[in-house]
């Protein structure tokens, strides 16, 4: 197989695209946030039918609420995070596929573990900037062996937390 230079402007084009992607889902529960307020400004009060179901749509649009306040806050730490110094290598211990239901569909996360530096939940696209190797979780997740050497992005030195994984079976840093 053979490798792809990976370089500090590829890494930051990967953690810009969390970036934008976190963005892109702060607007969409932004917007129906806003489009569930009007509706509750706007309904008639005297409809009973409303009148019963006032308190659910209440809890709605606080849960709403609180997952803008959560994306807000994930944004902020993305922007903190933002920083290409902090690149070390370790080697992966274990693999993790723990499922979850999500309604009636069965959802799986990919997790790698490392070493020295420890859990890494796999994001659903990576290395989208790669001609040959932009993948899903799960691609990540199958070429991940036991005993591989990877470079980390870590959030801040030594006890920070891992933002992006590159296998050096598929990427040399240059």
């Amino acid at each position: 197989m053979k490798k792809e230079k990976l370089t500090l402007n590829d890494i930051k084009a990967d953690l810009h695209f969390g970036i934008k992607y976190a963005y892109h889902q702060l607007a969409f529960f932004l917007a129906l946030f806003i489009c569930g307020i009007i509706v509750f400004i706007v309904a008639p009060k005297s409809d009973a039918a409303f009148d019963k179901y006032k308190l659910a749509f209440g809890l709605l649009l606080l849960a709403l609420f609180l997952t803008v306040v959560f994306q807000i806050y994930h944004l902020i730490i993305l922007h903190k995070n933002v920083n290409t110094n902090c690149i070390v290598k370790d080697k992966l211990i274990r693999t993790e596929t723990p499922s979850k239901y999500a309604g009636k569909r069965l959802v799986s996360t990919y997790v790698l573990y490392f070493s020295q530096y420890g859990r890494y939940v796999i994001p659903a696209e990576n290395y989208r900037w790669s001609s040959s190797f932009s993948m899903s979780d799960k691609s990540v997740y199958n070429y991940a062996n036991c005993g591989d050497e990877y470079y980390l992005v870590l959030s801040k030195p030594h006890t920070g937390r891992i933002l992006l994984a590159y296998n050096t079976k598929m990427f040399s840093m240059e």
